[in-house]
């Protein structure tokens, strides 16, 4: 009996702490001194703008559609402005907004973090400093969706979420140009109509304080109008110069009684408001005829056919790297004429001694500086439920033979999406896609995880990216 008495006794003491914390942090507002306004003019519902951008409201709480811990935020009151520093981001961190009318005082709670935002579970052991760059959303457009930056310990430094509702924010990626500035760049969705592999609107470009200074979509060519850009990719390689990817879709017969809408890749590089590359793989029948997966059919909506989902640049000779998961293949395009220069996999492939299906639904394709092919490798084609892996190649591109096989198995299968990064110090950062073990995590050289993080609600994530500093290169 007594022992009974002593562990309830315990039981409602941790309640009673756990009750007490929650209340400090409920009431976390009452010790952080309120940004004060003074609007001469009778009460009214007041436009209250963070960072220049309109703010979600609910009832007297607002949440911004982005905030940072990396520099001071305007808050702006019916064209009067106050500057503030966050030191923190989270969903019981709020900021009182005192507004004085000449005939009424109103508080508003700024919520340093969306109540709606992601939880994340974070194992970081062995103590590693830096930061990660992700984009999470979840299995439905409903679902909230943002780009974000967490330190190693799982404390939010920047978020990004769409002014418009239901509508998806992805690929946040932290670009250094030439001139070592830093830039960000994430997908905004603009369309409202989604298929289930691809969304349409425009990237944004931000400067290294995350303030929008450009934003990026397809130019009008001869051959086109001006078209919507897709989300997987957009290269920066300086200000106002992009190569990124648009769909040009078009209902076309596609056989004697099969009517599609078919699914064009654009690849255009722009500067400064010219093309200097149009890329339209309607140009080349023999891409439509090789895709393996989103073929068209009669019950198909969209004809899928190339899905590009990766582009990078050759460093050896500045061409491009295309994966096209709908194919299983990559391909290099010359960077000026727009000539496929080879194919590597899929039914296209040239390479002698290539292996049927040793990639399959293959992501993030990169030239490593050892002239090395390497790719996240979902490695998967339903209903065959195969571990994803690391895959690097060595490539002989002008005998067009693979002259060396490097595979790394994860230990998680991902249907869609992911990507890998190789560190400096030899170690792998990935982007763990659609699996269900991970969001993203840091592995050794033979696959030991390091770090990782894991969102605790189903969503899923395309790209990440790991860095010790978000002020140089790595």
């Amino acid at each position: 009996m007594k022992n009974t008495c002593l562990k309830l006794l315990a039981y409602l003491c941790v309640i009673l702490i756990v009750l007490t914390f929650s209340l400090m942090q409920q009431n976390h507002a009452s010790t952080v001194t309120p940004l004060y306004f003074r609007i001469d003019k009778p009460f009214h519902h007041p436009a209250i703008l963070i960072d220049h951008e309109p703010v979600f409201h609910n009832g007297n709480i607002v949440s911004a559609v982005s905030l940072n811990t990396r520099r001071p935020i305007i808050v702006t009151v019916d064209n009067k402005s106050l500057s503030l520093q966050l030191t923190k981001l989270s969903k019981t961190t709020m900021i009182p907004i005192d507004i004085q009318f000449t005939d009424k005082k109103v508080r508003y709670l700024l919520q340093t973090l969306p109540m709606n935002f992601p939880a994340f579970r974070v194992h970081n052991k062995a103590g590693i400093e830096g930061y990660v760059l992700l984009s999470v959303h979840g299995l439905k457009l409903t679902n909230p969706s943002y780009s974000l930056i967490t330190d190693m310990n799982g404390n939010i430094v920047f978020y990004r979420g769409n002014p418009q509702i239901h509508r998806s924010v992805f690929h946040l990626q932290k670009i250094v140009l030439p001139n070592g500035k830093i830039r960000y760049t994430t997908h905004i969705q603009d369309d409202p109509s989604i298929s289930s592999a691809w969304m349409r609107g425009h990237h944004i470009i931000m400067d290294e304080n995350f303030h929008i200074i450009d934003q990026v979509s397809l130019l009008k060519t001869e051959t086109h109008d001006a078209l919507l850009a897709d989300e997987h990719a957009i290269l920066m390689l300086d200000d106002g110069h992009y190569i990124v990817v648009g769909y040009n879709v078009k209902y076309v017969k596609w056989a004697d009684d099969l009517f599609v809408e078919v699914v064009h890749n654009v690849v255009q590089e722009q500067k400064d408001g010219k093309v200097l590359l149009d890329w339209n793989s309607e140009d080349f029948p023999s891409l439509q005829n090789a895709c393996i997966e989103r073929c068209p059919s009669k019950v198909l909506k969209d004809a899928d056919y190339l899905h590009i989902n990766s582009l990078f640049i050759d460093p050896h000779d500045q061409n491009l790297i295309v994966s096209s998961a709908s194919g299983y293949y990559i391909m290099k395009i010359h960077r000026k004429t727009g000539e496929i220069l080879w194919t590597l996999g899929g039914k296209l492939n040239e390479f002698k001694n290539w292996n049927p299906f040793l990639f399959i639904r293959q992501h993030d394709a990169q030239i490593l500086d050892t002239g090395e092919l390497m790719m996240f490798d979902n490695h998967m084609r339903y209903p065959h439920m195969r571990k994803a892996q690391i895959l690097r190649l060595k490539i002989d591109e002008t005998k067009k033979e693979i002259t060396g096989i490097y595979a790394l198995p994860l230990n998680f299968t991902a249907p869609y999406m992911g990507s890998v990064q190789l560190l400096p110090n030899g170690n792998y950062f990935i982007g763990c896609g659609s699996a269900n073990l991970c969001t993203a995590r840091m592995i050794d050289q033979k696959g030991n995880m390091l770090w990782n993080i894991k969102a605790q609600a189903p969503y899923k994530m395309f790209k990440s990216y790991y860095y010790r500093t978000l002020d140089s290169k790595h």
